[in-house]
């Protein structure tokens, strides 16, 4: 999940592999792990990876490190927007009792 930035849904999607199967992740040339050096569209699809997840396993393959591939729809949109961190929270409050002690001292 973490090398290929997949959702937990993706993940839990991806069937089991065979008793002693060997599945290997690689650098591509660019710098990137990928799936797609050493392995085929039919082993993808038997492993259960969408279009989308076998697209950008072969867009990995030339991908230079660091670049996102904005193809991918769940490359950065909303990957871990949804989440709201608790000091979030915390400091908009203290914002707000801030803002009024100003307001009720003036």
């Amino acid at each position: 999940m973490t090398w290929f930035r997949w959702t937990v849904e993706q993940f839990e999607y991806i069937n089991n592999f065979e008793n002693g199967e060997i599945v290997t992740m690689e650098l591509g040339p660019g710098g990137e792990y990928s799936l797609a050096v050493h392995h085929t569209n039919e082993e993808f699809e038997r492993w259960g990876l969408s279009p989308d997840m076998i697209s950008d396993q072969k867009w990995r393959l030339t991908a230079q490190k660091g670049e996102w591939n904005k193809k991918c729809s769940w490359h950065l949109d909303g990957f871990f927007d949804h989440l709201q961190h608790a000091s979030d929270d915390n400091d908009n409050e203290n914002d707000d009792e801030i803002v009024n002690n100003r307001e009720q001292s003036a």
